[in-house]
């Protein structure tokens, strides 16, 4: 990984067409760019404990929402959504996180102060953007379940 990074920015430094060979200082230099995108990479993947994700069954997510202590979250995009998703769920289309989770911070928050379950679906169980999500969410210290099944699975089991 160091080399390809490295190359990267070599070939970014001086033109990979370009046949010369890198002076000492621009092979520091190069060295040195290399070291500081690691850290900014390492500053934006920021390093989370996977523990803060966890599934959900269907059954389980039914019964949180039955007992008020679930803050369902729906990844799929707004249009999606308004076909269909399951009662009481919020909204969060994944391309918008950013936007919509420094609006909803301290309503989620609260919700996992009141010992709610955030739990996050997307449209199946081959949808990657509920995970992505949790990712995200853990990145930033807060615990979510993932229901892999989704609004497919919801439809299917006749829950609603």
């Amino acid at each position: 990984m160091k080399v390809f990074v490295l190359s990267v920015v070599i070939c970014t430094l001086v033109s990979c067409s370009n046949t010369t060979e890198l002076e000492p200082d621009s092979l520091v230099a190069a060295t040195q760019l290399a070291e500081e995108k690691k850290v900014e990479q390492k500053d934006e993947v920021a390093y989370f404990d996977k523990s803060l994700i966890t599934g959900v069954e269907v059954e389980n997510v039914f019964e949180l929402r039955e007992t008020g202590k679930v803050y369902l979250i729906d990844t799929r995009s707004s249009l999606f959504f308004n076909r269909g998703h399951i009662a009481g769920a919020m909204n969060i289309p994944l391309k918008h996180f950013d936007k919509i989770y420094s609006e909803k911070a301290s309503e989620i928050k609260q919700a996992l102060a009141n010992d709610k379950v955030v739990v996050i679906y997307c449209a199946s169980a081959e949808c990657p953007d509920s995970y992505e999500m949790a990712t995200r969410f853990a990145k930033k210290g807060i615990a979510t379940s993932v229901f892999k099944g989704g609004w497919q699975q919801w439809q299917q089991t006749g829950l609603e």
